[in-house]
């Protein structure tokens, strides 16, 4: 028997007191992703949700809206901050 219960990337995040401004990146793609990860995530959860508690029958339109927030996540490119040298 594997007497390894934790994962000792679990352990070292522990001992190492990161808080959420050293997990989470400032710009880029990831951020970007992980946005779109949380919508599509929250949005699917959502209409299963509303289907199973409410019983009402959703359209197809509902995933296109979802779709089309993603995209335009992704395509957004905010005003730059330019940095004093």
């Amino acid at each position: 028997m594997d007497l390894q219960i934790v994962d000792p990337f679990i352990i070292k995040l522990y001992f190492m007191k990161l808080d959420k401004k050293d997990l989470w990146p400032k710009e880029g793609k990831l951020k970007k992703g992980l946005i779109i990860l949380a919508v599509v995530i929250f949005g699917a959860l959502g209409m299963v949700l509303l289907e199973e508690k409410s019983g009402i029958k959703l359209s197809k339109k509902i995933p296109i809206v979802i779709a089309f927030t993603c995209i335009g996540i992704w395509v957004y490119k905010p005003a730059g901050k330019e940095e004093k040298v």
